[in-house]
């Protein structure tokens, strides 16, 4: 068993803030992103060297558990982070947008009316 360090929870905080930078948007202790980092991520040069660190069932326990002291750090990284919006309104990284939510909804505003 490998404990985490301070480390450990600045690219736990970094990762969460490029899948899920709103906390309003929910999704941060679902499975499938902390399977993504460890399955998938994994093998990118970014990830490497830390994701396989922990099961994935490690790194979610760890956010859930911590989350009081890691939604602040998540919050900091997705502000540093928004540069990558563009401009109509919303983040693209948003669980809402990227799973057509907002954006479907506002299309079908729009074809209302």
């Amino acid at each position: 068993r490998i404990p985490f360090t301070a480390e450990d929870d600045e690219h736990l905080a970094f990762y969460i803030a490029t899948v899920f930078p709103n906390v309003s948007d929910g999704g941060r202790s679902g499975n499938s992103i902390y399977k993504e980092l460890t399955e998938e991520l994994a093998d990118e040069p970014e990830y490497r060297e830390w994701a396989k660190r922990h099961t994935w069932h490690s790194w979610r326990e760890r956010y859930k558990t911590n989350r009081v002291r890691l939604d602040p750090m998540i919050a900091r990284y997705a502000a540093q982070l928004k540069n990558v919006a563009h401009g109509f309104g919303h983040d693209p990284r948003s669980r809402c947008y990227s799973h057509g939510g907002r954006a479907q909804r506002e299309e079908e505003e729009e074809e209302e009316e």
